[in-house]
């Protein structure tokens, strides 16, 4: 099998500082779509969104979302490799889930990259309309998640411009 790229985000801290100022930028973008939505589910609820422990309570749960994300990676990985390891960590401002030296098809890893994603987006969005969460809430948690998947995204789109049949290896 012939190599045809190779990438290596975690060490490549070019490509890294250029994707979390799009994630920056793509932050703000969904800020402005999931506002949309959230106002389209319900109108927003009064809530006490100030205050420093408010801050810490919104920061510890996107923390927690971080690591549900890379869980999800983890999954997959496994779902499509079973006997492959899995290894987690974080790296250049980065969290990550790695499958060394395991080979997806352009299907399994596209399933692999935009599961956390939609999963959580889904999540949140079902949250939010199914509780009294407010709306600053959760539009500031599902726009700083997204946000956050650039990496992802940015691996998505290289899979993308791929040619048929190409495996990705991780």
């Amino acid at each position: 099998m012939k190599k045809i790229k190779e990438l290596n985000l975690l060490d490549n801290k070019k490509l890294a500082l250029k994707l979390n100022i799009w994630a920056i930028i793509l932050m703000f973008f969904f800020y402005v779509v999931f506002f949309v939505i959230a106002s389209t589910i319900r109108p927003p609820l009064d809530s006490n969104s100030s205050g420093l422990m408010h801050l810490f309570t919104n920061l510890a749960i996107y923390f927690a979302l971080i690591v549900i994300h890379e869980l999800i990676h983890g999954i997959f990985f496994k779902l499509f490799q079973p006997k492959q390891k899995v290894l987690f960590g974080f790296k250049n401002f980065m969290a990550y889930a790695s499958s060394p030296g395991s080979k997806y098809s352009a299907r399994e890893y596209s399933i692999i990259c935009l599961a956390p994603f939609i999963l959580i987006t889904i999540g949140l969005t079902l949250f939010y309309a199914l509780s009294s969460m407010a709306n600053f809430d959760y539009v500031l948690l599902v726009s700083l998640h997204a946000g956050s998947c650039i990496g992802d995204f940015y691996f998505f789109k290289l899979i993308l411009q791929s040619p048929k049949g190409a495996k990705f290896e991780d």
